[in-house]
């Protein structure tokens, strides 16, 4: 996979140098999951992530505005932003439906709530379990 992915950034970069309105905001998505997922790198994932949204939504791209808003959205749950990928999530809702994705929308929607249901109740496992440790502690100092 790795070969393919560099081959199609190859090929977008050849492209973007002909037609940047078309096609940067696409090498910028295919470079940005490449930096997360080949390479492990989130400060150039992350920066291409906005890139490609920016470029989208500037050149009035919609559905791939609401692609890289997705696509942002997984990258920060994958990398431990819940806030952030809650924002993004519900941002590609909106752009889905806005493109006429009635369905896609709906489907992020329950995706973002499935995801933002089990980040409460990890968060709130945590929160439990840190007041059972602290329990006992605060008893026996009493």
């Amino acid at each position: 996979w790795t070969e393919i992915a560099e081959d199609t950034i190859k090929t977008f970069e050849g492209m973007s140098t002909h037609s940047q309105w078309n096609f940067l905001h696409k090498l910028r998505l295919l470079e940005a999951e490449a930096a997360f997922y080949l390479r492990g790198d989130e400060t150039t994932a992350a920066k291409c992530y906005a890139e490609a949204i920016e470029l989208a939504r500037k050149h009035k791209f919609k559905l791939d505005n609401a692609l890289a808003l997705e696509r942002m959205s997984i990258f920060c749950s994958e990398t431990g932003q819940a806030a952030m990928a809650c924002n993004y999530s519900k941002q590609a809702e909106t752009a889905y439906r806005d493109y006429g994705a009635k369905r896609k929308g709906d489907a992020i929607s329950r995706q973002s709530h499935t995801t933002v249901s089990r980040e409460a109740s990890r968060c709130a496992g945590t929160i439990s379990e840190e007041k059972e440790k602290s329990a006992p502690r605060a008893a026996a100092t009493s």
